[in-house]
């Protein structure tokens, strides 16, 4: 399993950022939903990128949305991009 620790340990610099919904209602952070965002600069300075977004309907946890985060900046890194097809003759 993919974690901040372990890979600073293998030389990535890693910034995490949590971004948490205000309940103007009861002058408070919501507990739920939210996003988390991670940037990565690997040890060759590529830099991989994730973001993870928590519904309204959940309560918020830090620890998945990193866990979520670091999956996918590794997935968007490593799997080619698909080309978006081309338009065949016009109507």
């Amino acid at each position: 399993m993919l974690t901040v620790k372990r890979l600073r340990e293998l030389g990535f610099q890693i910034e995490v950022r949590h971004d948490r919904k205000y309940d103007e209602d009861v002058d408070a952070v919501s507990p739920l939903g939210g996003e988390t965002h991670v940037t990565m600069t690997a040890p060759n300075g590529k830099t991989l990128e994730g973001h993870a977004v928590c519904s309204d309907q959940d309560n918020y946890c830090k620890r998945e949305g990193v866990t979520y985060c670091l999956e996918r900046a590794f997935v968007n890194f490593f799997l080619p991009k698909t080309k978006k097809a081309k338009k065949s003759a016009k109507v």
